[in-house]
């Protein structure tokens, strides 16, 4: 867990973050590579734990132990960085994280705090086709092999239905919108 950051003129008061940079997209998107490449900034303060609401819903716990995974320090960061590509999973589908996924939108609604997000997408078939491969590798049953006949993997692709309510909630402009291939580029640039 992180450690609160005092400020030497703070008289021991605890600085949280107050600006969220959070990336949304599905798995298979680049949704890792985007982060790892962001948190490098001297600005963005990283989550110290992956993906923080996949498998632990942090902000069911409340928002000071959501703030708490950063080891925030005012006078050097801007904005605190995460990403769970859960936060966009469909619900009520039998998928791997299961068919109940918790409202994610209004529990980050419920934190006072300023949020941005990137939300990186990538060809629909050829996600769909890395989700599952990334599935059958790691070992999952999935009874089918086409695709299109699982109904959470097709779910998941359908962005602007997944990106709805997070527009709604906090305004179309709190967002960055890229692409995969966006990425790809961006990354062969900054190759030395």
């Amino acid at each position: 867990m992180a450690k609160d950051t005092m400020d030497s003129e703070s008289n021991g008061q605890k600085w949280d973050p107050e600006k969220f940079a959070i990336i949304l997209g599905c798995a298979k998107s680049g949704t890792t590579s985007l982060y790892e490449y962001l948190v490098r900034h001297a600005k963005i303060c990283a989550c110290s734990t992956r993906e923080p609401n996949s498998n632990t819903h942090y902000l069911k716990e409340g928002t000071e132990r959501y703030k708490d995974l950063w080891d925030w320090d005012p006078s050097i960061h801007e904005y605190a960085m995460e990403k769970s590509v859960q936060y966009t999973y469909p619900t009520g589908y039998d998928h791997p994280p299961g068919p109940e996924v918790p409202d994610y939108v209004s529990d980050l609604a419920e934190i006072d705090a300023e949020f941005r997000f990137l939300y990186i997408v990538r060809h629909p078939i050829d996600r769909a086709k890395s989700h599952l491969k990334h599935y059958l590798v790691q070992g999952y049953d999935v009874p089918y092999r086409r695709p299109a006949d699982i109904p959470w993997l097709v779910g998941t692709s359908q962005y602007a239905k997944r990106l709805d309510p997070w527009v709604k909630e906090f305004g179309r402009d709190k967002f960055l919108f890229l692409t995969f291939d966006e990425l790809l580029v961006a990354a062969r640039k900054c190759e030395f």
